[in-house]
């Protein structure tokens, strides 16, 4: 059965699935695998809807332990982004990644209009769907160059240091803003769930 679910993008991501340049997302396990399990995958063991997880666990050998997966191939995600309503007219839905910082304070600083965060976003203002085309896991440190580039990142090149930036750079400098103080920083390498997907065109 296909599951519609939520899932939070900040504006640059969002305008990376915009674009077309983002078809992948990283999330973290929670909780983490216990220190035993070095590898993920299926068997004839593994019960629908989860992941197995194997490894040596020293008290017991030889071990297996199942994990839910957040989403399966099919599910749609329905991207919660920050956006806004007009206060005379609330059928008007705006959403922030529509504009850069010098267009939205323009249009939008005087205007009594306030952005709203994309964790309050319900459902029915949603204009964005993703269906999951394949659910894995692995170490985060395990991302390639051209996985961090479908992560929505691109090259950047410094002029005044004469310096080269990949797309991987700029995946580390993000993920680490956002997860470091939770305790899962780059150096930390957690285990992630990697999500693909393809957009859907119009609502769901």
């Amino acid at each position: 059965m296909v599951k519609e679910i939520p899932m939070l993008f900040n504006t640059d991501m969002v305008r990376a699935i915009l674009g077309g340049r983002k078809t992948q997302t990283r999330r973290i396990m929670k909780p983490q695998p216990p220190g035993w399990i070095d590898s993920f995958g299926f068997s004839f063991f593994t019960p629908g809807g989860h992941i197995s997880g194997r490894g040596y666990c020293e008290s017991e050998g030889p071990g297996e332990k199942f994990f839910k997966l957040p989403c399966q191939v099919g599910d749609i995600l329905w991207v919660r982004e920050t956006w806004c309503i007009d206060d005379l007219t609330p059928d008007d839905i705006y959403y922030r990644a529509d504009y850069t910082d010098r267009e939205a304070k323009e249009l939008f600083g005087d205007t009594g209009l306030y952005w709203r965060p994309s964790i309050h976003m319900p459902r029915k203002v949603a204009r964005l769907f993703l269906r999951v085309t394949n659910v894995r896991v692995e170490r985060l440190q395990d991302i390639t160059e051209g996985d961090a580039r479908v992560e929505g990142f691109r090259d950047s090149f410094d002029l005044l240091s004469d310096t080269f930036y990949p797309c991987g750079y700029h995946f580390v400098e993000t993920w680490d803003s956002i997860y470091a103080k939770q305790g899962y920083s780059w150096d930390a390498n957690p285990w992630v769930w990697v999500i693909e997907f393809e957009r859907v065109k119009g609502n769901v």
